[in-house]
């Protein structure tokens, strides 16, 4: 299996919008294709990063980060911040390190240019909060209280190296 990871553009965005999730996942991810609507015509300065990965030329994953949302305590510290809006790896391609690869990808293409990553990850996915952990990424002891899903951690990632 080749694994390839690239950086999107907006003409790549119809290759990835079939990538779905297990069910049980599903009340944790917006479908991908109402995701990247939000980021394409008008709306595409939006993000910072958006990159996929393909494995034998079939969209596996995807990582978008962008620099819109704020938590009082960064905001507070004067960070230039960035965030994981979505991390989603293809229910076919789930447990072969897609997504940290992608989480590696952003962050390096990102360092320098951001003091932090930051993401929220559901109090109830341990299974994707572990990942983010073993991916560096620490917990700030703050909860996102809004969304659909219910409270969430906030988790940050330092990427201006001090």
């Amino acid at each position: 299996m080749v694994i390839k990871f690239v950086e999107l553009i907006q003409s790549d965005f119809e290759d990835y919008s079939t990538i779905s999730v297990f069910e049980h996942q599903a009340q944790f991810v917006f479908p991908i294709a109402k995701v990247l609507s939000r980021f394409s015509g008008r709306n595409a300065e939006k993000h910072v990063y958006i990159a996929g990965a393909k494995c034998d030329g079939e969209a596996a994953g995807i990582i978008i980060v962008t620099n819109y949302y704020e938590t009082a305590e960064l905001k507070s510290k004067k960070l230039n911040v960035c965030w994981v809006d979505t991390l989603a790896t293809d229910r076919k391609y789930q447990k072969q390190g897609i997504g940290s690869k992608l989480l590696e990808h952003a962050i390096s293409a990102l360092c320098g240019k951001f003091d932090c990553m930051c993401l929220t990850v559901n109090v109830r996915n341990e299974a994707a909060k572990s990942m983010y952990i073993k991916c560096g990424f620490e917990d700030v002891g703050e909860l996102y209280l809004g969304g659909l899903s219910g409270p969430q951690n906030i988790l940050r990632y330092n990427l201006s190296g001090s």
